[in-house]
């Protein structure tokens, strides 16, 4: 019995195959690129919703502070004049008034300008 004879091949088989290497190099290139870019895409959206979430949607402590006191403001009964007997009333309070009695006068009052702030501007 012979053994068939071999002919040999112009690559040796010990030589790592070039065109495999580049494609598995270019598959996982464009894999990591495409990896990157949706984590980094992930990361801006939790950050703009954190944002949001812990700047834009928070109100200031000084808002809330002065919304309480126009609110205090708003609802308080005053004197405005008191020798001329005219007060300030809750909006509501003024509202129930006007509805049980619609002939009620109420009697304009002129304006009174602001007050000047405590420092005083300097000229």
């Amino acid at each position: 019995m012979s053994e068939p004879v071999r002919a040999p091949s112009a690559v040796e088989e010990s030589e790592p195959d070039t065109l495999q290497i580049a494609f598995v190099g270019i598959i996982g290139t464009i894999l990591l690129v495409t990896a990157v870019a949706f984590l980094q895409g992930l990361y801006e959206r939790v950050q703009r919703a954190e944002v949001q979430r812990k700047v834009v949607d928070v109100t200031p402590l000084e808002l809330q502070t002065l919304r309480v006191h126009q609110q205090e403001v708003l609802q308080a009964q005053a004197w405005v004049d008191r020798a001329a007997g005219a007060v300030s009333i809750p909006i509501d309070r003024a509202m129930d008034l006007l509805a049980r009695d619609p002939d009620l006068k109420a009697v304009p009052l002129p304006l009174v300008p602001a007050a000047a702030p405590a420092g005083g501007a300097k000229k």
